[in-house]
């Protein structure tokens, strides 16, 4: 069943699953992966289908969790050594938030992680503190926290810059289809590669 809730989570919060996630993170033989996913295929069809090019099983649009996800928790695996699994995105960074902040979605949080594992754009309903609420083009490349809130961080057509947005004010959260732009790349975001020497 642990390996189960796997399958569905990566769906849910990646988009895509292969059988050697189920290998490295539970450290079973490549029959025993492909069994759970012809399993989890029976028991709850239309969520996922093998993609013979991308030789994985991808997100169906009639997926629907078969198993309750805590948000946090998800979060908390996708940043952290926990995600054992060879594809690994630099989209996913590893900080730990110990709360869950008051009024963040799993749906536009899901759409977000999606789209940071195809570095795809999203179209964002964002309600900002200073320009109030309002939807947005944005690339996002990376998830964040300060102990307290839950960022993702990626390039905001809206501004023209690379910005930080807590995931708790995002309402909405629509997949494009549209590729970042290598200009809108987590590689020419110069404050976030840049190291900072700090002595105390």
């Amino acid at each position: 069943e642990s390996r189960l809730k796997l399958i569905d989570l990566l769906l849910e919060f990646v988009g895509f699953t292969q059988r050697k996630d189920i290998v490295s993170h539970f450290d079973v033989g490549t029959a025993t992966a492909s069994r759970d996913i012809k399993l989890y295929e029976e028991r709850f069809p239309g969520n996922a289908r093998y993609n013979n090019r991308s030789r994985r099983y991808e997100r169906l649009s009639t997926f629907k969790c078969a198993f309750n996800h805590e948000l946090n928790d998800s979060l908390v695996y996708l940043t952290s050594n926990k995600w054992l699994v060879s594809h690994k995105n630099p989209g996913f960074g590893g900080n730990y938030v110990w709360s869950l902040p008051h009024g963040m979605q799993p749906s536009p949080v899901a759409t977000v992680t999606r789209a940071i594992a195809s570095k795809e754009v999203v179209n964002l309903e964002y309600a900002s503190l200073t320009s109030g609420s309002g939807s947005r083009l944005f690339a996002p490349h990376v998830l964040l926290s300060n102990g307290i809130s839950w960022y993702v961080r990626g390039f905001d057509r809206k501004s023209c810059k690379y910005r930080n947005f807590r995931l708790s004010r995002i309402s909405s959260a629509t997949q494009t289809n549209q590729k970042a732009l290598p200009e809108e790349s987590l590689k020419n975001d110069m404050e976030w590669n840049t190291s900072i020497t700090l002595t105390i």
